[in-house]
Parts: structure tokens; sequence; C-alpha cells
């Protein structure tokens, strides 16, 4: 697996790969009461949270 200019472990998992949404919505209730949405699509950015086993995943703390 390659990150950037990093080679990473091949047996890393990609723990949050379906839990973002491209699409953020706020909800808000005005004054007189009425509920108010928001919505937009996300411009830029993606949480990547990689995990391995107990002795998986290993990389030295120089790369990191």
């Amino acid at each position: 697996m390659q990150l950037d200019s990093i080679t990473l472990p091949d047996d890393l998992l990609w723990i949050n790969e379906f839990d973002w949404n491209p699409v953020e919505q706020s909800q808000e209730r005005t004054l007189t009461g009425a509920l108010l949405i928001q919505e937009q699509s996300k411009q830029y950015g993606r949480s990547i949270e990689l995990s391995g086993g107990q002795d998986a995943g290993w990389v030295t703390r120089s790369t990191v």
C-alpha cells in the first residue's frame, strides 16, 4: 500500500472506509420555531483510519 511516498504494510485495514458521507447537514430552529436545514457537499478531505492486528501494521517511528 502506497501513501504519498511512504510504503505501508499490506495487512492494514481501512476501518472507517464506509463511515464517510460526502454531504454535510446542519439543523437549527429559528426564533419562530421553524426548522432550518442547510445541506452542502464537502469540498475536500476524508478521514482515513488504518489498523492492523496485534502484531500487524507496524511502521517505524522515523517513517511516521
